[in-house]
């Protein structure tokens, strides 16, 4: 192939495979500092909210790309790009990102998980679906990779479930318990409410009641799992409810009402509950100076106003050096001089 001509990733790794030992070295080194790079800036990002935003996660994206340059199909690097991307689609709450958030200059060098072709990436969803699907089938390049299959196929249960793709989260959900996830509660939980929304689409025939026991079989063991967390009593609780109005087996209003005592307790406790109060509590602190804010300024241009139409006593037998002043102290605001007197910082209304 002559030196001018493009290669694909994976034909320049080809070539690295017959280079001396040390430089594939470097080669490693190198890709594990970009990984390194993009997963710092990933862990602020799951641990402030303030910090999920579409430029951290183009962050992130490009230093994962530089890894897949040289490591290519990293799960590492797959796995980090797609959780970035489902990070931002959550707090954004957009199915897609604007064409104008991404301009052409800023991301000539965005690479979609499915393609090393350059391109922009404007579907954060549909990203994150494409990135962890590769990562399930990543390679590792150390012998002590950043996650395993369990958590990859966790968050893909994730992503599928916010795509509506039931099915397929159900299945991502229990791959991820077969992986041995170390976060069982949320794997029962996806499968539950995957299988609840399942239940909604159907709730006049009989896959409606079957996906109904599963739900329930599903969450039920979510809290068996991890009693403390609040998703699988809400759910358990918009389960029983919509069951009970189709007189489903099994489903109780009382069951519904005591979940949802249940969670709505779990949740002020949980760490999403205490985020959302902070929030509020910011909310409100900044409402009340907006408010402050506009009160001094009706205030102050109140002030002006009496100020600019203050009363004067002239005193037509005053001395020339007094002349033009009021017996109040101030210069006389009918005359040049006086009307352009700035306000004093004690005058009251």
């Amino acid at each position: 192939m002559p030196a001018a001509q493009a290669r694909t990733v994976n034909e320049a790794m080809i070539v690295a495979q017959g280079l001396p030992p040390q430089v594939q070295e470097r080669i490693k080194e190198m890709a594990n500092n970009s990984l390194e790079e993009g997963y710092k800036t990933l862990r602020l990002m799951l641990e402030d909210a303030s910090k999920r935003n579409v430029s951290n996660m183009t962050s992130v994206v490009r230093s994962l790309d530089r890894t897949l340059e040289l490591t290519p199909n990293d799960r590492d690097a797959l796995y980090g790009k797609g959780l970035a991307y489902l990070t931002v689609y959550h707090a954004t709450g957009e199915r897609t990102i604007p064409n104008e958030w991404y301009p052409l200059s800023s991301t000539s060098n965005l690479k979609p998980c499915n393609s090393f072709g350059y391109g922009s990436v404007n579907d954060k969803l549909n990203e994150a679906i494409n990135c962890l699907s590769n990562a399930t089938s990543g390679k590792t390049y150390t012998s002590s990779p950043r996650v395993g299959l369990g958590k990859i196929y966790l968050e893909l249960g994730v992503a599928f479930l916010n795509d509506r793709r039931y099915s397929d989260s159900i299945s991502a959900s229990q791959k991820a318990l077969n992986n041995g996830t170390t976060e069982e509660s949320r794997a029962y939980s996806h499968i539950g409410k995957a299988h609840y929304e399942i239940m909604l689409k159907n709730m006049t025939n009989g896959r409606g009641f079957e996906s109904f026991k599963k739900a329930k079989v599903a969450l039920e063991q979510s809290i068996k799992v991890a009693p403390n967390q609040w998703y699988p009593h809400r759910w358990l609780s918009a389960l029983h409810a919509n069951a009970h109005r189709y007189n489903y087996p099994g489903a109780s209003s009382t069951e519904s009402e005591r979940y949802a005592n249940t969670w709505k307790v779990l949740y002020e406790q949980s760490p999403e509950g205490i985020a959302r109060r902070e929030q509020e509590r910011l909310e409100q602190e900044r409402l009340a100076a907006e408010e402050e804010k506009k009160r001094a300024e009706q205030m102050y241009q109140a002030r002006l106003a009496s100020w600019k139409n203050r009363p004067c006593t002239f005193n037509p037998l005053s001395s020339m050096a007094n002349y033009g002043k009021c017996e109040e102290g101030y210069l006389d605001p009918r005359r040049p001089g006086g009307a352009n007197q700035p306000m004093p910082e004690d005058w009251d209304l």
